[in-house]
């Protein structure tokens, strides 16, 4: 017997408040994963069999996917880098663990700690 996969199309999202600021964590489409997980894996290190032996820079490596995720919830622009990069490290490290949650690319202990992010199209324009 088959089992039907039923989808929707568009992204899911959570609301998030930082200093009284009001901004939007979505998920990301298709094409910003690839281009995310391109860059992570610049960043590994391999041994000469190919294994994969640690990462050579961790610079930026959860401020890049919580730039990709957040927006502005007024603009509507994604938060840059730089302005990232000044929040707490517990901040961001929880936007990103957030941020994988909601785009499909948490581990397994990870995702099942996640609240129910809703699913809306004005999130992902």
């Amino acid at each position: 017997m088959s089992t039907k996969l039923s989808f929707t199309s568009k992204l899911k999202f959570l609301e998030v408040d930082i200093d009284g600021k009001e901004y939007i964590l979505s998920e990301i489409s298709g094409a910003q994963r690839e281009v995310f997980l391109t860059k992570q894996s610049a960043r590994m290190r391999f041994d000469a069999k190919g294994n994969v032996q640690g990462l050579r820079d961790f610079t930026g490596f959860e401020s890049n996917l919580v730039s990709l995720s957040l927006k502005d919830k007024e603009t509507g622009k994604c938060v840059e880098v730089s302005v990232i990069e000044t929040w707490p490290a517990s901040v961001v490290m929880q936007l990103a663990k957030e941020a994988r949650k909601i785009s499909g690319m948490a581990s397994p202990g990870e995702a099942e700690e996640t609240e129910q992010p809703k699913n809306d199209s004005a999130a992902s324009e």
